[in-house]
């Protein structure tokens, strides 16, 4: 019986790895890639596994910090702290000298990090992009108000995939939950022994028009959040 089990866990191990494998292919699509480290993090949230169980082989990559700089309001920082959230990130930003110009942080293992900011980075330009066809400009009330609306939807939409990874799955739950924790302690201890220790921001309220805000909240439901490459 002990070996069965033994045997049955060198199966699991071993699916986990390919996963993992495939989530860290370049030649891969991201969508594919995505769905890859999902797919591997549900499993191992199945078994009650973490990385750190897994043999050295199959680990293979190195937690490491994500970043871009752009100009957005307030509202993409809900966006992108929602984005790390789907993929096992821990988000921060930094205000810099100009006005409504942050460096944005996504920090993780280097293949959820690679895809959490290049996700927030594509549905940013996505929100601005359509806020122009829209309004006619990508800033302002109209647009910051469409850019809220659409982070309302998308934040409920990362809320509900993150229940359905275990729908239907009794105990995955518990450990999914303890995967993300897990994840949380070893970024903030990454962090930390690089010497950055982020603050919770102050909130902040603006003017939003209702009409537009309606807007993007239809248009986050709609919006992809499986990207291709380019």
């Amino acid at each position: 019986l002990k070996e069965n089990e033994m045997a049955a866990n060198e199966k699991v191990l071993e699916r986990i790895k390919k996963m993992l494998t495939l989530g860290n292919d370049a030649g891969a699509t991201e969508a594919e890639r995505e769905t890859a480290l999902r797919m591997a993090y549900n499993v191992m949230a199945k078994y009650n596994l973490t990385i750190a169980d897994l043999p050295s082989e199959a680990k293979g990559e190195d937690r490491c910090q994500q970043t871009f700089t752009i100009n957005a309001d307030a509202y993409a920082r809900s966006l992108f702290s929602s984005v790390a959230r789907l993929f096992f990130c821990k988000y921060f930003y930094i205000r810099l000298g100009s006005a409504g110009r942050d460096a944005h942080y996504f920090v993780g293992l280097e293949s959820n990090a690679l895809t959490a900011a290049s996700m927030a980075q594509y549905l940013i330009k996505s929100i601005k992009r359509e806020a122009t066809i829209r309004y006619g400009k990508s800033a302002g009330t109209l647009a910051r108000s469409f850019g809220t609306g659409t982070t309302s939807s998308i934040c409920l939409r990362v809320k509900e995939m993150l229940a359905n990874d275990t729908e239907g799955t009794p105990g995955t739950a518990l450990a999914l939950i303890k995967a993300h924790q897990s994840e949380e302690v070893e970024n903030t201890n990454w962090l930390a022994a690089m010497g950055i220790a982020p603050k919770p921001a102050k909130p902040r309220t603006n003017t939003v028009v209702m009409d537009a805000y309606a807007e993007g909240v239809v248009y986050g439901r709609t919006v992809p959040l499986h990207k291709q490459l380019d």
